[in-house]
């Protein structure tokens, strides 16, 4: 099966201009983070943030998995992208109002991304030796969304802990690798996947983070007294910055796209760079809501 199973044996390894239009709204999301804990800096608005960002990075992770097997010069993967980039647009406006009176807004976009996305999956892997991948997908998004959906009709506390059962659901399943009756689980020979693209939409996003920090940064300075602490902590933040770029770009990545390209598994080489990715975005988004 070609990797890019809308457009034959192509394997291009740099991001579309489509995936990189698709990433400015997680700018915009970053940023409503961010500001979140900083109009609220509470143990119950963390909780809350952690939630949030668990539920975007498990919609750029998964659609970045659709682009790496899809033809990003399609009109209709195009479309596709556009319409998940909305939707993600929908849910960082909601931010944090679902836990408010938007908590079905949040939960029906959440969930109608994951399903539209993975229906299109199944649709352009029919025939292939991967079509039970996407529909596998489609029945553990139904199981969660009902968690999801049950937490928006729940309240405060309550509706947290639903969206965490939900969210640890969909984060179980690729771990649990799709495994269902009749259709088991998924295997290795489901998977192509391109290390050099992969890599580097994971190098583009940790840009985008660190960026997003950078911006929220030089606001917060900007905005303060400019004291000696005030100072301190811009400098503090700025550096920690600086180190965690360094870190990532010339101590980290340069090894990921080979071992996934040379992996027995490479889904579950790539399935453990998106859960550490994960982490450093969390970190890196850190030192802007601190100096808040």
């Amino acid at each position: 099966m070609p990797r890019k199973v809308a457009a034959g044996p192509v394997n291009p390894v740099r991001a579309s201009a489509v995936e990189l239009f698709f990433d400015l709204v997680f700018i915009f999301t970053l940023g409503r983070l961010s500001s979140t804990l900083a109009e609220e800096p509470s143990w119950v608005a963390a909780a809350q943030a952690v939630i949030f960002l668990l539920a975007f990075w498990w919609i750029w992770y998964n659609t970045n998995l659709a682009t790496d097997s899809l033809d990003c010069e399609r009109p209709t993967v195009q479309v596709l992208i556009i319409c998940v980039m909305l939707g993600s647009l929908l849910m960082s406006i909601n931010v944090p109002d679902a836990f408010g009176k938007q908590g079905f807004v949040f939960a029906g976009a959440y969930l109608g991304i994951h399903l539209g996305r993975t229906l299109v999956m199944a649709f352009y892997l029919h025939g292939t030796s991967a079509w039970r991948r996407p529909v596998r997908g489609v029945i553990w998004y139904l199981i969660s969304g009902t968690i999801w959906f049950a937490g928006a009709a729940a309240s405060g506390d309550t509706r947290m802990l639903w969206w965490a059962c939900a969210l640890a659901i969909d984060y179980s399943a690729p771990a649990l690798r799709w495994r269902l009756p009749r259709l088991g689980r998924a295997t290795a020979a489901e998977w192509r996947l391109s290390g050099e693209h992969l890599a580097e939409r994971y190098r583009q996003f940790i840009i985008l983070a660190l960026g997003e920090t950078i911006l929220a940064t030089g606001n917060f300075y900007r905005e303060s007294s400019r004291d000696l602490e005030d100072t301190a902590a811009f400098l503090v933040t700025f550096w920690t910055v600086v180190f965690l770029w360094w870190t990532y770009f010339y101590r980290t990545t340069s090894n990921l796209a080979v071992k996934i390209n040379e992996a027995i598994d490479p889904y579950r080489v790539n399935l453990r760079a998106g859960y550490t990715h994960l982490l450093m975005v969390r970190a890196s988004c850190s030192p802007a809501s601190a100096g808040s």
